[in-house]
């Protein structure tokens, strides 16, 4: 088709507008809270893998049945605790230090054993220098398969039209693993939990063989599943980082020049300088638009700063005394994200008097 040059003209300016509409954002790095507490007396946790199953031979005739791989459990186990170290490790409140003792917990695997013996915590804590236990305490895997045919219609090379049968096949993954955090500092099971995530493949082909040939590795699906349950318990019991966008607005009908300076320093994240420039056209412009996405935007900067109750009063104003839509929503974020920060206080207190 030709495309004549006012239509080119046309889709360029389509594409302008579109790029020009994007409001300019920034990026805060926050600390989040994790969801239980810890005691401040714990500093440094271990991770061991408890969860060999004690009968071994259930698991090897249960991977029979399901078509599990051999090994599969056991290779799934260590990608749980990598999972878990490796978020550890990001954490500014305790030092993590992989522990490789494997340990056997119920028959199949499939539950928790009985606690550990504090004398078995208070030597591994003894042996390794560390104030707590993270143990893996249970890993439980199932397979499951579902089939199905569809017909597809395609048109060979000389144009005339058939009907061929995909052979469909799904495989579901589910993963239970349980966790236990022993204190030996105050000879206390903080928490124990289970965690619980799945996945699917899908694949088809010309035959039933071929469509399982064409499924991912089943060992890739349990790397992915068991590391990212491993993860999820991590961000249970140590506060992590995580980033989070804030969008300015944009277009304002008075003092453009001004506006426009104030968001080209939070580009560069010169948070005075915009923080100056909005706080005068939120206090002296008299019209009702400018002021209130001047506020709007202020309390974005003050975000930034840290300076969150300041923040929040902004909100409040590009809100109540605007009728600016968005700030109601921020303020909303901005009262989740101070009592995050009162929970996170207590949580890091140790950490600040060192």
């Amino acid at each position: 088709m030709k495309i004549t040059s006012g239509l080119k003209l046309y889709c360029l300016l389509i594409i302008t507008a579109i790029f020009c509409s994007c409001a300019p954002s920034t990026t805060l790095r926050i600390l989040k809270p994790a969801d239980i507490m810890v005691s401040d007396q714990v500093q440094s946790i271990g991770t061991i893998d408890r969860s060999m199953p004690a009968n071994g031979w259930h698991n090897f005739f249960e991977g029979l049945i399901t078509g599990e791989n051999i090994g599969q459990d056991k290779r799934g186990r260590k990608e749980a605790i990598a999972g878990f170290t490796n978020v550890l490790d990001k954490t500014p409140r305790f030092n993590i230090k992989a522990i490789l003792t494997e340990l056997t917990g119920s028959k199949t695997g499939a539950s928790m054993a009985e606690p550990l013996s504090w004398e078995k915590i208070e030597q591994l804590c003894n042996e390794y220098q560390v104030d707590a236990i993270a143990a893996l305490e249970m890993f439980d895997s199932d397979l499951d398969y579902s089939r199905s045919k569809s017909d597809e219609k395609y048109k060979d090379k000389d144009g005339k039209e058939h009907t061929r049968v995909n052979h469909n096949v799904d495989r579901r993954m589910e993963l239970r693993i349980g966790f236990r955090l022993y204190d030996n500092k105050n000879k206390t099971m903080v928490d124990e939990y289970v965690v619980s995530a799945n996945d699917k493949e899908s694949a088809s082909g010309d035959s039933r063989d071929q469509a399982d040939r064409n499924l991912k590795s089943i060992d890739e699906q349990v790397k992915r599943i068991a590391q990212n349950a491993g993860k999820i318990y991590a961000k249970r019991i140590a506060p992590l980082y995580i980033t989070q966008e804030r969008t300015f607005e944009k277009k304002v009908p008075t003092n453009k020049d001004a506006f426009k300076n104030a968001l080209e320093a939070a580009k560069r994240e010169d948070w005075n300088k915009a923080a100056g420039i909005w706080n005068t056209l939120a206090t002296n412009s008299t019209d009702p638009k400018t002021a209130g996405k001047s506020c709007y935007n202020l309390a974005i900067a003050c975000e930034a700063q840290g300076k969150l109750e300041l923040a929040l009063e902004w909100a409040q104003k590009s809100w109540k005394n605007y009728n600016l839509k968005s700030g109601r929503d921020y303020v909303e974020i901005l009262k989740g994200r101070i009592a995050d920060q009162k929970k996170l206080s207590e949580q890091m207190k140790s950490r600040s008097k060192t």
